[in-house]
Formats: C-alpha cells, structure tokens, sequence
C-alpha cells in the first residue's frame, strides 16, 4: 500500500503506531529505508515511551492529547519534551486536538495557541467522534487560522457523510493539510476519502499533484484485501448513518475514554489495549487479573498480525486459556 499510494503522489503519510506493536516498527523502518514518501510520521500516545520510540525510528512524531477537554492540558509536558529533544529543525512534531466538537471555539482557540508557543510544528483539530457540522468547522479553523502562524491540518470522521464536507470547509477556511485513507477507512466508518477530496480540490483550481489514475492500483488492491479478508459487505457496513460499523471501536485508546466513544461493539486487532479487552471480557462474565490482562493483549495483537485478521470472542477465550494453561 505505500509503494502504491506513494508511487501515486502522495508526499506525507502517518504509516504506524509503532509503540502497539513490534510489526509496527518494522512497517516504519521499512517504509523510510525504502522512500515511498518524502514525510512518514508515527503515531503514538503523549507518553515520553511512545515520543522516544517514534524519534528512535527518525520518524515525524504526530501525538495527541487526551479525549476529554479537561484532561488536555496535563499532556503539554510531554509534548513539550519531544519538541526539546527531537523538535525544532530536527523532527516534526505535530500534535492533534482531538474531540473538537466537544470544545467551545475559544477553548480550541486557546489551546492551540499554547501549543504553538511550546513549539510544535503543525496543529491537527479532529473531529473525533464525526459530529461536528461544516458550521463549526467553518468557525473553529478560521479562529485557529486567525491565532496562530503554523500549519494546521484536519481529520474528519464520516459518522455523519460529512467528512468531505467538514475537510472542504476547513481548506476553504485556513487548513493546510487533510488527513485522508484510501477509500475513507479509519476508526468506526472512517474519515475522509483520499481520492475523493483530492478530486475535489482539482476541481476547484488547487494544484495537486496525485495522479488519480495512479491512485486507482491502491483502491483495487485494497478492494482485493478486504474482499478477501472480511467480504463485500464490509463496504455496506462501513457507509456512514446506517453502516454497522459506526459502532465498532477498534482502537483501544478510544476504549479508554467511554464517556466520549459510546460504540457497543469492539474490533479486536494489532491496536487493542487493556481497556477494551477488559470491557468485552466483562461483558462475557469473565475476570482477569492484571497479569493475565497483559499476557492476553500480547496474544491478542500477534494473532492479529500473523492471521491478518480481528481476533474473534471464541479465539480471545482461547488466548485466555492458554495464558491460564502457561502460568
């Protein structure tokens, strides 16, 4: 996939989550050594493990604060050490404000100026939970336009169809960059669709340099991939308002946070974490106890990476079997 997408055009990518797994850091330094981009971040937690993992790889860090509004500020201290110890000049550093809709203008506003006084380099405002209309995306990039002097980037989510729409509203209004997947897949139903948007703003005289033809090879070969993994129906299920996956969490840092995610189902794969496993063995009438919970995550993620496939409830007991079996 990033031969395909960066062969297409595409300059930038966030290509891992390096501190979910050890295939995630290989994934990383594969795709650097092997240039398919100009820029490759990694994603990780505002914790200095993941911060200093991501830099080991020399790879742009983008982070995060937390879900909830007013636990966003206890993360400036880390991020301010990654912008000391692998920032200005050296790294990008980008740091999103996750969950806006769930954040007055000025409070956005506000943080955001912090951040660029701490010194990043590029502020991200997400739509995390795919609520926000194209109104407040409208008002909220052209306050943080109007109050800082960085790049500003934006991630929508398609709960609602409005991803292409909120992504629109927010270049019209100041951003700079749009977080984008091949046919829109991300978390629940996904965010705003690579071609799509790339399409649009074509179209409306903006200088992109993504050959849409190109691009094409990373659909099919997607199509293909999911076809043959999950079935056609996934396609249905991913559609925004009515699609079934709206409500399944997949990562598990969203799992964390179940005053703001709400989803009743979960996706058991490479990105799960405690907080989700112990919610869906809760909900099976199963108890763990910390050591297991740890040993189960570890079997969770490698079947998931070695079968290329969401682990299912019945493999999950057996995992737990297992681990109960080797104590």
């Amino acid at each position: 996939m990033a031969r395909l997408i960066g062969g297409a055009g595409v300059e930038e990518a966030v290509v891992s989550h390096p501190s979910a797994h050890e295939s995630e850091v290989e994934v990383t330094r594969l795709i650097i050594e092997r240039g398919y981009f100009k820029r490759v971040f990694g994603l990780g937690r505002a914790v200095r493990e993941d911060i200093d993992l991501i830099a080991s790889l020399n790879a742009n860090i983008s982070t995060y604060v937390p879900f909830e509004p007013d636990l966003a500020v206890k993360s400036l201290d880390v991020i301010r050490y990654a912008v000391n110890n692998y920032g200005r000049g050296r790294l990008l550093i980008e740091v999103s404000i996750t969950n806006i809709a769930a954040y007055d203008v000025r409070q956005v506003v506000k943080l955001a100026r912090e951040l660029e006084e701490v010194g990043v380099d590029r502020i991200q405002l997400a739509d995390s939970t795919g609520r926000a209309l194209p109104s407040f995306m409208d008002s909220v990039v052209r306050e943080v336009r109007r109050a800082v002097n960085i790049p500003i980037s934006v991630h929508c989510h398609n709960d609602y169809g409005l991803a292409i729409t909120n992504a629109l509203t927010a270049i019209h209004a100041g951003a700079d960059y749009v977080d984008t997947t091949v046919y829109g897949i991300g978390e629940r139903n996904g965010i705003t669709d690579l071609v799509t948007i790339a399409n649009a703003l074509k179209l409306e005289g903006y200088d992109i340099k993504i050959n849409l033809e190109e691009i094409r090879r990373a659909y099919d070969y997607l199509a293909r991939l999911i076809i043959e993994k999950v079935g056609p129906e996934f396609f249905m299920n991913n559609f925004p308002v009515i699609g079934l996956n709206q409500g399944i969490q997949t990562a598990g840092t969203h799992a964390a946070y179940s005053s703001v995610f709400r989803e009743r189902y979960y996706s058991l794969n490479v990105y799960v974490g405690r907080s989700m496993l112990r919610r869906v063995l809760n909900e099976l009438g199963v108890s763990v106890s910390d050591e297991e919970l740890s040993l189960l995550v570890k079997r969770v993620k490698d079947m998931a990476v070695r079968t290329g496939r969401a682990v299912t409830t019945q493999q999950l007991l057996d995992l737990l079997r297992e681990v109960r079996g080797d104590k």
